[in-house]
Order: C-alpha cells, then structure tokens, then sequence
C-alpha cells in the first residue's frame, strides 16, 4: 500500500520511493469484512476495496499479494488512484506485483525488478 496510508493513522514499514507496507489484517479493521472480491485476490474483499479507493483520493494505494510453495506460485495486484481503479484486479505466475509498483512510481535498477528495487525480496 502507499504513502495514503500513513495519513489513515495505520502502522507501517516504510519502503523506498516513499512507499509504506500495511499488512492486510491492519488495514482490515478499517474497512473489511464484508463480501469477498474477485477470485483473482483471495484475501480482498468489498470493504477493503471501499476504504482503498478513499483513501487513493490522497495517494496511490495498491493491494498486492502473493502464494508461492516450493518455488512455485502466483502473483495478483490492483492499484487505485483518485478513487478509481487503474490496474487490476490481475492474478498471473509474474508479473502483477511489478506492474502494480510501477503504476505507484518504482523503477528498475539494472537487472532487478521492481519488487527488489522497493526492497521487498532480496
């Protein structure tokens, strides 16, 4: 999720480009627990996505999300950004979690993805 959050008075670990992480459970006492979403996010629901496109009126925010067992897995992401959706929602084997961080402004660096450059794999 993104700087918005941190105006939502969330706990958040800050990330670089000026982004913060807010996990799912934190940002659920804020707006979730209502009809689940689409299949492509397993954890997103109708309350969720409420309180995300609010609070994207002061900030791009992204739901990012990820299933990996043995090397394997799946990636879905969705961004908003003035109360809109931008992207998403998108669930694939790669992809949607970098296309979801340039849609919030992170860049590349050399042969890194965007998930590396943010910080968040190693």
């Amino acid at each position: 999720m993104a700087r918005a959050a941190t105006m939502a008075g969330l706990a958040c670990r800050p990330l670089r480009f000026g982004l913060v992480l807010v996990s799912v459970e934190a940002a659920a006492a804020h707006g979730g627990g209502a009809l689940p979403w689409p299949l492509e996010c397993q954890y997103l629901d109708s309350g969720l996505i409420t309180w995300a496109a609010e609070l994207s009126k002061r900030g791009a925010i992204a739901y990012l999300e990820a299933e990996v067992e043995a090397g394997e897995g799946t990636q879905a992401a969705v961004v908003w950004r003035n109360g809109a959706r931008v992207f998403g929602p998108e669930r694939r084997e790669r992809g949607p979690i970098n296309q979801a961080l340039r849609e919030l402004g992170v860049t590349r660096r050399g042969d890194a993805d965007e998930m590396t450059a943010l910080g968040l794999v190693g």
